[in-house]
């Protein structure tokens, strides 16, 4: 009798212990891809898929490919241009998204210093079928007339998504913000993405299964 308590104590001690370790972060940064360009297709990094609307088009590369890229950028970051639309999945399973690196990509053009660019608009299907949307402003340009990446949070999606949609609007200088303003194209560029994997969940699963193994009838 004593065998089967002690048991049953270390079981549920296993359990606590797993719940209680941390979830383990996953970063996709970009950096296990080729640079390339997409439109109306998709490409993977990270073990995660990112489609192109075909609205404008997609890419992931370095701050070299641009005239004026986010001024701390470094390494690869995913673009889109033109007022694209990209879509990120996890083969139909579900995922977390707590936060992201994200910028405003500057036409080729002279940018004053100290313009209010628009925001990213963010839209994710959740685990349960609804959607959820948050705006993220992208600040104010520099000196030199570019954007720089911010990063931001977004505990909304914590609880689990299985698509999230990222696109750009642009400030028409009305109080709105437009997504295809014919003048200065919404673009955006993204970065550091964290979705982190819960890492706990088959150490708690196991405890549970010894807890119940244990309170099975024993001969005595």
């Amino acid at each position: 009798m004593k065998r089967l308590m002690l048991n049953r104590v270390l079981a549920a001690l296993a359990l606590c212990a797993a719940v209680a370790l941390p979830a383990q972060a996953t970063i996709v940064d970009f950096e296990d891809v080729e640079p390339d360009f997409f439109s109306a297709a998709s490409i993977s990094s990270g073990g995660f898929s990112f489609a192109s609307s075909g609205a404008g088009f997609s890419g992931i590369d370095s701050s070299a490919a641009f005239a004026f890229p986010p001024a701390n950028s470094t390494g690869q970051f995913l673009y889109a241009l033109n007022a694209d639309v990209v879509t990120m999945t996890l083969g139909g399973g579900a995922f977390r998204l707590l936060g992201f690196d994200m910028s405003f990509v500057a036409p080729q053009v002279p940018v004053s210093p100290g313009l209010s660019a628009g925001m990213l608009h963010v839209e994710a299907t959740t685990v349960g079928g609804g959607v959820v949307t948050d705006d993220f402003d992208f600040g104010l340009s520099d000196a030199n007339g570019a954007w720089s990446f911010v990063s931001f949070a977004t505990d909304a999606l914590a609880s689990g998504v299985t698509a999230v949609s990222f696109s750009a609007c642009v400030y028409d200088g009305s109080g709105g913000c437009s997504f295809s303003d014919p003048f200065v194209q919404p673009q955006f560029a993204i970065d550091n993405i964290n979705v982190p994997e819960p890492g706990t969940a088959a150490l708690a699963l196991a405890a549970l299964g010894i807890l119940a193994a244990r309170r099975r009838p024993q001969s005595l």
